[in-house]
């Protein structure tokens, strides 16, 4: 439910801040997570001047959906943002 929250109102904004994708990745790695339990680490490290950097909705939310299914092993998942 947390990642709808997030999604819908960016999804219809022309640009979202650094800090709203990655509310959005991290919601969207929960879902995963319920699925992957222990295998899935996501560690998140931005330094906080590039927190309000413009970009278009979902940049690093197609990045990361294409980690999920085309880029990690299927016997550990890992990603590092």
């Amino acid at each position: 439910m947390r990642y709808f929250r997030v999604a819908l109102p960016s999804l219809r904004q022309t640009e979202v801040s650094l800090a709203q994708e990655l509310e959005l990745c991290t919601a969207f790695s929960a879902i995963h997570a319920m699925r992957l339990g222990d295998r899935l680490k996501l560690e998140i490290d931005v330094a906080p001047e590039w927190r309000d950097a413009r970009l278009p909705p979902a940049t690093l939310l197609t990045l990361l959906e294409n980690a999920f299914k085309h880029g990690l092993p299927s016997d550990q998942a890992e990603a590092r943002v």
